[in-house]
């Protein structure tokens, strides 16, 4: 579990929750997010050198801008989120960019949806 000072967990920092997660302070990007390589950072610190991350687009565009993506294994709907839809991915790159960088790539179908996989050039 991480933060950057957000009231609702600052109290719990150092906090050891069940058995093996820890609440860790991180700093704020110039966007006022966490900043992701500080949080990498004092996770690999921790002996964290493998890490999944889930979330939906935002958090998809936060780590790929930093250049923070080594492998991808990414699930693909065939619909948009919203009236206009969120951006799926960061200005510049598309689907047909993001099968061209992967090497190893696997695109599986899963019903409606794809599975998009493999590690970034």
């Amino acid at each position: 579990l991480y933060h950057a000072d957000f009231p609702e967990v600052a109290e719990k920092r150092g906090e050891v929750i069940g058995r093996e997660s820890r609440v860790l302070s991180c700093r704020k990007d110039r966007l006022g997010r966490i900043d992701l390589k500080d949080l990498l950072r004092k996770l690999a610190g921790r002996g964290i050198v493998t890490l999944l991350v889930e979330g939906g687009p935002t958090v998809w565009r936060s780590f790929l801008e930093s250049r923070l993506v080594d492998r991808v294994a990414l699930f693909m709907a065939p619909f948009r989120l919203g009236k206009k839809g969120i951006p799926f991915f960061p200005r510049g790159l598309s689907f047909k960019s993001l099968k061209k960088r992967l090497k190893r790539k696997v695109v599986t179908p899963i019903g409606p949806d794809l599975l998009i996989e493999g590690t970034l050039r």
